[in-house]
């Protein structure tokens, strides 16, 4: 039989993993509209029901719908309101309500139509408010907790430690009584959460503005002055842009606090939809100029259709070269003067503001350049052609030499080594020893030296160095090592996973574009221009006991491809089910591992199978309460490889009886370890409900993780079902799920051919200039100057988009 193992431990680490940290209010999944209004009390002039028109992006099947009527008087309002919780609710100031909601274009003749969300500590209320959408779309509604305002009925604000009621209050009118009328909203999904809830498509990248305007008369009428600033075109582009012009901004900062310009640009003709995982990326060309600012923050903003805003900023470069901003979508603020963030995905205006100051200094005047701004899937990172280089590797003569380039911070010892990976051409490495004192978020670092030439990393290499940890970290909560790069801007980004809790050399493998911006740098840094490299080791989340842990880091190399040794050959099959003779041998190659200790997994072998005659049964008793999963965890293996290019597919059938209850919680995983226990891990939530047969295909870049797994040596393999993210009253329930055929291929993907001429039996003008760029499934060509034009792909693709961008034709599929 399958021993059972318990790992209390990993379900932290699997909520971490699946989503940001959030707490569902109300999903409004009510079974009647009788069962809604049990829960959300209306006003006398407001009806509320369910309704089964949800948000594309929403997981559930029902929302709340309120029609509202409006009686002709001054601050007509009407609301509804949730019943007292069972337990209070806890929100931090940096935390954000968020909720989806659908306007009615009624609210258009009004002069005043908040809708704000009131919560209770049971003394006080307070509310974040901003105007109902016009649209009959779904929309989100993110409100910094932070700014949450005082309502005229109560003596203060509540206590966000303890909210214990929510409200909606919706105004039909303001200060003049407007005719009697009904408007109809939809309210869904309010929640709780550490980021905002961003949704839009994240596969289309947009040039929102390139400034290719033929005269400064043209560009002037696009893009206007708000305060301060002369616009004009410009020659002056980057070398490696596509484009003829730019935006070029005199800009004369006056003596007062907050000193800023403003620019705001034209109407976009169609709303650009930006996803949460996107980037907004410009090209910007600063000045000197700044260099004596206290503050010199540059900012994009974004407008919505219901004039919503917000922002993403990075400070302003202090010389005339020009460099790439590249600004996470996550990372978008709420300025002072705008009622809510944005609704991402539906912007059609954006604007630049320059600071110039924060107080109140001299006069004075700073140009600056901006172009090719867009939306992309990834940072914008350009270069010549790449080199493989090794950036440092620790062969220094003494210890004195390696301290007089590298600082550590207290405390932290550096010194040099003679411990090295067997592997390694050297004979020295850097020895870190952290001493980690008590208290939260405990870390220590040591920053290299400033290189002289400027290193380049393009966005598909990796950046990879060799490490050995410590047992001493298996204690720790937390025990990350970052890797940090500096660009000659000031920003800087990292890469990090944690370190290894062994005193084996393992290798470390970031790709490029990877990277993350840490939450004291303004931007990501640009890639071209890096010029310093730094390690940050974590010793702790919680402050736990202060403890000595010792580290070695050596052959930090920017690389085509994954850094890995003497890799396995590849393994085709994983595992079809159809050797095992009886559900006791299936058994005795697999390991039961669930958790809580009350969730159990009981595997065998079903017939029919999705392919070949054998697939596996999984039942699973999932516990009460919050993350239940069950999974099984195969034996170790001969070690096998998995190719950067190879993709794993596998057949998988769900409960249909778990579709009520299935959240962002409800996932499927498949897990690999290597030889030294780290494990990757692909995950999806779509399968888990499901009721016939769906193949699920991953490629290496599927899965997290994968920076420090030897993906060139695995072991095992897991497969595991995570029923919800739940309540911790949700109900012990029973699942049963199937998977067949496991296998890790390389795909075989047939030549593609582009053709510019008219096809058989049609005319038109030849296309030329035509580039395949097959990796990135792209191809551009001219535009033809008269008449209409062919261009022929084969095999078939099926067709992404068909854009015109810098004067280019530009095709995706």
């Amino acid at each position: 039989m399958i021993k059972t193992k318990y790992l209390g431990l990993f379900l932290t680490a699997l909520c971490a993993a699946s989503a940001p940290a959030q707490t569902i209010i109300d999903s409004f999944e009510y079974a009647s509209s009788d069962d809604l209004v049990q829960a959300w009390e209306p006003s006398d002039n407001a009806i509320v029901t369910t309704t089964d028109s949800v948000a594309p992006g929403s997981t559930g099947k029902t929302a709340m719908q309120v029609q509202f009527n409006f009686v002709s008087s001054q601050y007509a309002t009407e609301r509804i309101t949730g019943k007292e919780l069972a337990e209070p609710v806890s929100i931090s100031p940096s935390q954000y309500l968020s909720f989806r909601v659908k306007g009615d274009p009624a609210f258009k003749s009004t002069n005043f139509r908040n809708l704000y969300l009131y919560v209770s500590d049971g003394t006080y209320w307070g509310r974040w408010g901003a105007a109902v959408p016009t649209l009959d779309d779904w929309q989100v509604f993110n409100f910094l907790a932070s700014d949450i305002e005082k309502p005229w009925d109560s003596d203060d604000v509540p206590d966000l430690t303890r909210i214990n009621r929510f409200a909606f209050y919706q105004y039909g009118s303001g200060e003049t009584a407007v005719a009697a009328y009904s408007a109809t909203i939809a309210i869904d999904d309010l929640t709780v959460r550490d980021t905002p809830l961003i949704e839009a498509p994240t596969s289309q990248e947009t040039v929102v503005e390139n400034f290719e305007y033929a005269t400064s008369a043209g560009l002037q009428a696009a893009w206007t002055a708000v305060t301060n600033a002369v616009i004009s075109a410009s020659d002056s582009i980057a070398p490696l842009s596509s484009g003829k012009t730019s935006i070029k901004l005199l800009l004369t900062f006056p003596t007062s606090e907050w000193s800023s310009v403003a620019v705001s640009g034209p109407a976009l003709t169609n709303t650009v939809p930006i996803g949460s995982k996107q980037y907004i990326t410009l090209r910007i060309k600063g000045d000197p100029a700044f260099a004596a600012a206290d503050f010199r923050t540059f900012y994009v903003y974004a407008y919505d259709t219901n004039g919503n805003f917000g922002r993403w900023g990075a400070e302003v470069p202090t010389n005339s070269d020009w460099q790439i901003l590249n600004l996470a979508v996550t990372n978008i603020d709420k300025p002072w003067d705008s009622p809510a963030l944005p609704n991402l995905s539906a912007i059609t205006r954006f604007g630049l503001m320059q600071y110039g100051s924060e107080k109140a200094i001299a006069p004075y005047s700073a140009t600056i350049y901006v172009d090719d701004i867009m939306v992309r899937n990834s940072p914008l990172v350009e270069s010549g052609p790449l080199e493989e280089k090794v950036v440092e590797d620790f062969e220094y003569a003494s210890s004195e030499d390696l301290t007089a380039q590298w600082i550590g911070s207290v405390n932290t010892v550096a010194d040099l080594s003679q411990d090295v990976d067997s592997y390694s051409p050297g004979k020295t490495s850097m020895q870190l020893q952290f001493n980690f004192a008590s208290y939260e978020w405990s870390a220590e670092s040591i920053i290299g030296p400033t290189n002289e030439n400027e290193i380049v990393i393009g966005p598909k290499q990796y950046v990879s160095f060799r490490v050995k940890g410590d047992p001493a970290f298996s204690t720790s909560d937390f025990h990350k090592i970052f890797l940090y790069a500096y660009d000659t801007n000031g920003n800087f980004g990292r890469w990090g996973d944690v370190v290894p809790a062994t005193n084996a050399w393992q290798n470390f493998n970031f790709l490029a574009s990877t990277i993350e911006k840490p939450w004291d740098s303004t931007s990501l840094p640009d890639l071209n221009h890096i010029i310093k490299f730094a390690f940050f080791q974590y010793g702790s989340a919680a402050a736990i006991d202060p403890y000595t842990a010792t580290v070695y880091v050596d052959d930090i190399m920017i690389r085509n491809t994954p850094f890995f040794e003497n890799p396995s050959k590849a393994r085709e099959l994983i595992d079809d089910f159809e050797s095992y003779t009886s559900t006791a041998e299936l058994e005795s190659a697999y390991s039961y591992v669930n958790s809580p200790a009350d969730t159990t997994t009981a595997a065998s072998l079903a017939t029919p199978a999705a392919q070949g005659n054998q697939a596996l049964k999984l039942e699973i008793n999932f516990a009460a309460g919050q993350y239940p999963w069950g999974s099984i965890l195969s034996a170790p293996a001969t070690p096998f490889a998995f190719p950067t290019n190879a993709v794993v597919t596998l057949k998988f059938k769900g409960d249909p009886s778990l579709a009520s209850i299935v959240d962002e919680g409800s996932t499927f995983w498949l897990s690999f370890y290597d030889t030294t226990g780290r494990r990757m891990d692909y995950r999806t939530t779509t399968p888990v409900a499901s009721s016939d047969w769906v193949t699920l295909q991953a490629s290496l870049s599927d899965f997290d993780s994968t920076s420090a797994v030897d993906v060139g040596n695995l072991t095992q393999w897991r497969i595991l079902v995570q029923a919800r993210e739940g309540k911790s009253t949700s109900p012990a329930i029973t699942g049963t799920f199937y998977v067949d055929d496991i296998q890790i291929a390389v795909p075989t993907t047939p030549t593609i051919k582009v053709v510019g001429t008219a096809p058989n039996g049609l005319t038109g003008t030849t296309i030329t200039g035509i580039v395949l760029d097959e990796v990135n499934k792209t191809v551009t060509a001219d535009l033809p100057k008269t008449g209409q034009g062919f261009l022929t792909i084969s095999p078939a693709q099926t067709i992404k988009s068909v854009t015109s961008e810098n004067g280019k034709l530009v095709i995706r599929w």
